[in-house]
C-alpha cells in the first residue's frame, strides 16, 4: 500500500475572495462620491454581515450615539458563505494516478515565492508541504512519488449583502452590484470563465429598524457550479529500500479545474 506524504485541495475559484475581489475593483472605477453627491467616496465590502457588525459596536460602545456607532459600518456591503446542497455534486473525471515529474515539482517550487496568502489563493496547501513534497521527490528514486487526483464539480452558494441608511444609497448600490453579477453571469465573449451555471435571486426592500432607526437592505443569494480537486501526494508501494520518516498529514478539500 503506498505511504501518503501529504495531501491539499485546489478550486476553480476560491468564491469569497473571488466576489470580494470583483466588488472591490469595480467600486474603485465608480464615480461614487458624485453619483452619491458627495456622501460616500469608499464601500467596505466585509466578510461579515453588516448588521452582525453594527450589532457587535452596539454591544461594545453602549454609551455612544447611534450615529457614532455606525460611523464606519454603514453604507456597507458582505460577501457571505451560503448552504451547500448535501447532493449538489458529481465527479467530473474519473481518479487518476501520474508520477510526479520535474514540471509539476518547478511549479511547486514558484509558489515559494509567494505569500502565504498568495498561496492559498490558488489551493490549499501550504510551503511546508510543499518543502515536505520537494525534499521527498529529492532523496527517492526517479519516478517513486506518485499523484492522484479527484476532480468534481459542486453547487455553492454565495450570499450578497447591501445595507445602508438611506434608501436611495441601497438602490444605487444594488444596481451596481446587480451590474456586476450580470457581467459575471454573461461572461466576455471567448471567455472561459471559472463560473458555471450562475444564478442570482435578489430580496429587495428590506427594512430594520432595531438600531433606532430604519436601515435598508438587499440580498443577493448566488448558486453556481464551483469545481473542487483534491490531490494525495504518496510514495510508490514498489520502493521498499528507502528509509523515510514522515509525520505531516493534511486532510485537503477544495479547488480548481
Amino acid at each position: 500500500m503506498a505511504e501518503i506524504i501529504t495531501k491539499y485541495s485546489d478550486y476553480a475559484i476560491q468564491s469569497i475572495e473571488f466576489f470580494i475581489q470583483k466588488i472591490k475593483d469595480e467600486m474603485t472605477i465608480r464615480d461614487l462620491s458624485n453619483l452619491t453627491h458627495g456622501r460616500i467616496k469608499i464601500i467596505p465590502v466585509l466578510k461579515e454581515h453588516p448588521l452582525v457588525v453594527l450589532t457587535q459596536k452596539v454591544v461594545d460602545n453602549q454609551t455612544r450615539s447611534a450615529s457614532d456607532r455606525e460611523s464606519g459600518v454603514l453604507p456597507s456591503i458582505a460577501v457571505l458563505p451560503g448552504n451547500m446542497p448535501p447532493d449538489g455534486f458529481t465527479f467530473s473525471k474519473s481518479p487518476k494516478t501520474e508520477i510526479i515529474e520535474d514540471e509539476y515539482i518547478n511549479e511547486l517550487k514558484a509558489l515559494l515565492d509567494l505569500t502565504d496568502k498568495e498561496i492559498q489563493q490558488q489551493g490549499l496547501i501550504t510551503k511546508e508541504q510543499i518543502n515536505l513534497i520537494l525534499s521527498t521527490y529529492k532523496r527517492n528514486p526517479e519516478n517513486s512519488l506518485l499523484l492522484e487526483t479527484k476532480e468534481y464539480h459542486r453547487d455553492e452558494e454565495i450570499n450578497i449583502s447591501v445595507w445602508a441608511e438611506s434608501a436611495d444609497i441601497t438602490n444605487l448600490l444594488t444596481i451596481l452590484i446587480d451590474s456586476v453579477l450580470t457581467e459575471i453571469q454573461i461572461g466576455d465573449p471567448g471567455d472561459n470563465s471559472a463560473i458555471k451555471k450562475m444564478s442570482v435571486k435578489v430580496h429587495r426592500g428590506l427594512n430594520n429598524i432595531r438600531f433606532g432607526r430604519t436601515l435598508h437592505g438587499t440580498e443577493f443569494s448566488l448558486t453556481f457550479l464551483n469545481t473542487f480537486v483534491n490531490y494525495v501526494v504518496k510514495l510508490d508501494p514498489r520502493v521498499t529500500d528507502v528509509e523515510h520518516d514522515f509525520t505531516f498529514r493534511t486532510p485537503g478539500d477544495d479547488n480548481e479545474h
